[in-house]
């Protein structure tokens, strides 16, 4: 078992064939290509290299990481002005910073963040059962909304109204 939380196969597949690509390493299999070069967890080396290309690929996609990012940027004193307050200041914020030793601490913290905690599901168009499921529960939902009853026909209460509107 690895001793550490962080796989490269937690990030989503599209920004690592990006990041192979910008990085000219094989695409075929872009988790195992970046752990092969890299390692099993990615390291200041990796952020250094990366930089340019984790800045468009990941935080430009990524509005939780890139406000973490720049929130603990903002933190340790790297400012200039006003804190950035939406996605097209905080992307200027970013690439106007250096590529410094505090800010690949930053990134590669908030990077290793993700990639140990997330399991990215590939986005892909829903299943028709799933659509089908999907309007049968918001059918469900506004017919108990306008009725006031339960599939049943019996009434139900406020509360189980406002709990199901929930």
């Amino acid at each position: 078992m690895s001793r550490y939380k962080f796989k490269w196969t937690n990030l989503d597949a599209n920004m690592l064939r990006g990041l192979c690509r910008d990085l000219d390493l094989d695409v075929g299999d872009p988790a195992e290509s970046l752990r092969s070069y890299y390692g099993a967890r990615p390291t200041d080396d990796f952020v250094r290299e990366a930089w340019p290309s984790l800045l468009e690929r990941w935080l430009a996609t990524d509005g939780p990481s890139r406000r973490r990012v720049v929130d603990d940027l903002w933190a340790e004193g790297l400012v200039v002005g006003d804190q950035p307050a939406n996605k097209a200041e905080q992307m200027s914020f970013l690439r106007a910073r250096n590529n410094a030793r505090r800010l690949r601490k930053v990134v590669l913290d908030a990077f290793v963040a993700v990639g140990e905690t997330t399991t990215v599901i590939e986005r892909s168009t829903p299943t028709s059962e799933v659509a089908v499921v999907d309007v049968v529960v918001v059918d469900h939902v506004k017919q108990q909304k306008k009725t006031g009853k339960k599939p049943d026909g019996k009434a139900s209460s406020a509360a189980a109204q406002a709990q199901v509107a929930l």
